[in-house]
């Protein structure tokens, strides 16, 4: 009984532990150590619900997983956006979660800014019971009106893919489908979000052949539903 007991007990700690967030390194320190890697992205190949977002290598790009699956965005030579997957590429810092199984509620509004995406989202999770003071990872799927994206290019001339003058590539986009991939963290700032946000967010194209950071947007979200961890509702 006392084995069955701890073995319980055992699963039930284990499971908790995938759902929790966790980060290394730091967006605010990278730069001062010329944006050394904390992390190899192959040793989180083991999470089958992977979810992470952080850049690629020496500013190369931009990391994204979702469903155990890297979408690395790149910047090709013409300037378009492109999408590498492979597992042994490295971050100057990475937030990431292990979901197996997510929850999903509707989400309704229409909002001009990504501020008030986060007000949002806030409301709409909070409305419903989910724990907000502690960090959790979202999703929105749909067709989104318009934003504004980039992906980060290399600071130095002796790494692959520099341009003098540039840091990132922008790009817009307008009714276009896809995901929004997210962190949300009342903790997390200038860790793994910006000093004045919340939230961390990427966009990845609904045939997964883009993956930027999300600087701008503006959309109708009615008919739309946000997906986070299921076990993330208050009193569970």
């Amino acid at each position: 009984m006392k084995k069955s007991a701890l073995l319980f007990g055992l699963f039930i700690s284990f499971s908790t532990l995938n759902a929790q967030v966790r980060h290394v390194g730091a967006m605010s320190e990278m730069g001062k150590s010329g944006f050394a890697p904390t992390i190899s992205l192959d040793s989180l190949r083991k999470y089958k619900g992977l979810i992470a977002l952080g850049p690629l290598g020496k500013m190369q790009g931009e990391i994204t997983a979702v469903d155990g699956i890297p979408y690395t965005g790149i910047v090709t030579p013409e300037g378009k956006g492109s999408i590498q997957s492979e597992w042994q590429v490295e971050a100057p810092f990475l937030v990431y979660a292990n979901v197996e199984e997510w929850e999903k509620i509707p989400i309704q509004g229409q909002v001009g800014s990504i501020q008030e995406l986060e007000k949002l989202i806030e409301s709409t999770l909070m409305a419903n019971g989910v724990d907000l003071m502690t960090p959790l990872p979202f999703r929105i799927e749909g067709k989104f009106d318009r934003m504004t994206t980039h992906i980060v290019t290399p600071r130095s001339a002796d790494i692959p893919g520099y341009v003098e003058g540039r840091n990132q590539a922008n790009y817009e986009h307008q009714g276009e489908s896809g995901e929004l991939i997210g962190f949300y963290s009342r903790e997390g700032q200038r860790i793994y979000t910006h000093h004045d946000s919340f939230m961390h967010v990427h966009f990845l194209s609904e045939n997964r052949d883009f993956a930027g950071h999300l600087d701008r947007f503006q959309s109708k979200l009615d008919q739309m539903v946000i997906y986070f961890p299921k076990e993330r509702i208050a009193g569970n």
